[in-house]
């Protein structure tokens, strides 16, 4: 499992990178082609919030497919009720100053934020086997 692990994660950022750097670059391009200046000078911060969100998503995406995997569910429940309250609370909070960007800081926020708790307790189990 560690193993297939590893290998997902490598190949997801292999796809991910070049996304996300098309986006950062492109983004506001693409966005105006498709849909107009307006909608892009509107969209792009939200496009760009929301493309940076990948790298935390992943990882929590891969973390809760483990935990699937492991049969224990726990975990893949505290972590969905999590980023829903969370992304609910915050975006409740940010919304009436930044709009929809608001909206996607907190996805950003909330996903960072479990990823960050992810990283910190694998560290540990890690530390603690060694």
């Amino acid at each position: 499992l560690q193993i297939n692990v590893m290998r997902t994660i490598k190949f997801i950022f292999m796809l991910l990178t070049p996304a996300i750097l098309l986006i950062f670059f492109l983004g506001d391009m693409i966005l105006s082609l498709g849909f107009g200046e307006e909608y892009s000078e509107n969209g792009f911060k939200l496009l760009w919030i929301l493309a940076l969100s990948g790298i935390p998503l992943a990882f929590n995406t891969v973390y809760i497919t483990v935990k699937r995997v492991q049969k224990e569910l726990k975990p893949v429940i505290y972590v969905y009720a999590f980023i829903a309250l969370s992304t609910i609370g915050v975006s409740y909070a940010l919304m009436s100053k930044e709009g929809l960007v608001g909206l996607g800081i907190a996805w950003l926020l909330s996903h960072g934020v479990v990823t960050l708790f992810i990283g910190l307790a694998t560290i540990r189990r890690w530390a603690q086997s060694l």
